[in-house]
């Protein structure tokens, strides 16, 4: 038995060994409760630090931006939720008002009851989210005290040990500094995991009490694979570990290598595995991790960081450039889906009281034709010459908004007098139950269909992707969506049509085997996990 081993929990695959940055928190455990101030006073403080906490999330996702994935990147926009949250904010203002507290003391009260509410349910997200409320309420409470964060300065690599570490402190880092993430706190979904995932950050989480015995500046074995960590390692332990390290990292690449080419599971099904991107960073890591082709390029987190309409030549230019990081290779281009979460400020955007079901994707497309939907139809239909592209139609409802979009296209071919002998193949993304139902009506007049199944089981379940208090129906409506996909499937196969899934759903390894067996032939999921798919595809037989 190694005395020197603690036990904790894999968050983040990967062995590495180094030097130890212990970063100790600030105690704001005693604040004042009562303000000499008046409540107007310390209102107006609880908005400016609102304020000032909201920029420097929004400074930290820009720092990030490029480097993972526009779906990791949201989990700081869910940071900026739980900040602006008007529940909360309502309850901490009229406890000021009602009690003359300070904002300090009254903010953490009310996060601390909404946390605890979140707590006492037994479901692993809420848990993981209320350990997020709690690392924003403790940043924010800070700000009110004038208090500067922990000590995070260190230079050279190093691996960061500490009782926890938020998602927010993990943005302010140079990445390519931290070798590791080793915490007291935390479990394998949180969001410091999914973090540190994205980041290629191996992390053991959950070490509890036993973090204790580990020391600033103490060498340190950490392996994410097996979530332990060894401290002050021997001779014997370094050389092993080095050598476990060097196989890892060969095997890793053994692994990408292997499934750079299509796969087919041993009884002979073949069965493409594409990559979800949004930037030219997920590009990069497409070809890096042996994508098949783009199964969904979300252009509009493309242009979410401007202040104008982009324009045609400006999209061509970009999409060019991305797609010649892959230039053989299959290209499915989602139309943008502006709207609900994904807001900009050249839109001019009304208030809608539930905007998941609002103005957004095609029919945001079509209110501003000319700006929006017009120059990226022309600009695709041009790329279309030179590259094997792909229109994916994001909120269709009816037939009539697929009647709409293709004779969009035909009227811009015409316009641009391209001599196009055939006309750019054009899909559905299935997101809207209608849609799913009836297939039947959509088969005629679409080339293939993908599904959006983290839309469809928000509109199946009635219950909002981005509300935390009912994500736990999103998993319960997985039976639901693959009795829909099935039926899709067999509509689509008399018709020689294609399918694939494009959802979250798409890279659940449970799932794969029914994928094959009910007709699913395209899975787009994240570009980390395709080598881990296409070796789990490998393996089944029917």
């Amino acid at each position: 038995m190694n005395h020197n081993k603690i036990k904790g929990i894999g968050a983040s695959p990967g062995i590495e060994i180094g030097e130890i940055f212990f970063i100790k928190k600030n105690n704001i455990s005693i604040i004042k409760k009562n303000s000499s101030n008046k409540p107007i006073d310390e209102i107006n403080r609880l908005k400016n630090s609102i304020s000032i906490l909201e920029k420097k999330i929004l400074g930290l996702k820009n720092n990030l931006k490029n480097k993972i994935s526009k779906e990791n990147l949201s989990i700081y926009d869910s940071n900026i939720e739980i900040l602006k949250d008007p529940d909360l904010i309502e309850k901490t203002t009229h406890l000021i008002k009602s009690k003359n507290y300070s904002a300090e003391y009254s903010y953490k009260y009310c996060s601390e009851e909404y946390a605890k509410v979140i707590n006492e349910i037994d479901d692993e997200y809420l848990s993981a989210r209320a350990k997020d409320i709690k690392e924003i309420s403790n940043e924010l409470i800070e700000i009110l005290l004038g208090k500067s964060s922990a000590n995070i300065n260190f230079s050279g690599p190093k691996i960061l040990v500490s009782e926890k570490i938020s998602t927010n402190e993990i943005a302010s880092f140079k990445s390519k500094y931290i070798k590791g993430i080793v915490t007291a706190e935390g479990g394998s979904t949180d969001h410091v995991s999914i973090i540190s995932k994205a980041l290629e950050i191996p992390a053991v989480v959950g070490l509890k009490s036993e973090i204790k015995k580990l020391k600033n500046n103490d060498k340190l074995i950490l392996n994410g694979q097996e979530g332990e960590v060894i401290y002050n390692p021997t001779q014997k332990q370094l050389k092993e570990y080095k050598i476990k390290k060097n196989i890892l990292k060969e095997k890793f690449k053994n692994v990408i290598k292997k499934n750079k080419e299509t796969v087919k599971t041993t009884s002979g099904e073949l069965i493409k595995v594409n990559a979800n991107i949004g930037s030219l960073n997920d590009a990069k890591k497409a070809l890096k991790y042996g994508a098949d082709g783009i199964g969904l390029f979300r252009t509009e987190f493309c242009f979410l960081n401007r202040q104008n309409f982009p324009s045609e030549n400006e999209q061509l230019k970009l999409y060019t450039k991305i797609i010649n990081v892959l230039p053989k290779k299959e290209f499915i281009i989602r139309l943008s889906d502006f709207g609900s979460d994904k807001k900009v400020d050249y839109i001019n955007q009304p208030y809608e009281q539930n905007p998941a079901m609002g103005y957004r994707g095609l029919r945001l497309g079509f209110k501003y034709y000319d700006k929006l939907l017009k120059p990226q139809l022309r600009a695709l239909i041009r790329l279309s010459l030179n590259y094997n592209i792909k229109i994916l139609c994001p909120m269709i409802s009816d037939i009539d908004d697929i009647k709409e979009i293709k004779k969009a296209v035909i009227n811009e071919s015409d316009d641009l007098k391209l001599n196009k002998t055939s006309q750019i193949p054009l899909g559905i993304m299935i997101e809207t139950p209608n849609v799913a139902m009836n297939a039947k009506e959509f088969i005629d007049h679409v080339d293939f269909f993908s599904f959006g199944t983290n839309d469809l089981s928000q509109f199946l379940m009635a219950a909002d992707r981005t509300n935390e208090n009912v994500a736990k129906y999103h998993e319960k409506a997985i039976p639901s969506i693959m009795k829909l996909i099935e039926n899709v499937c067999n509509i689509s196969k008399k018709k020689g049509k294609w399918v694939g899934i494009c959802g979250e759903i798409a890279s659940k390894k449970e799932l794969l085997k029914m994928f094959i067996k009910i007709g699913v032939n395209e899975l787009s999921i994240s570009p980390i996990m395709i080598p881990e798919i296409k070796e789990s595809i490998r393996k089944i037989k029917l």
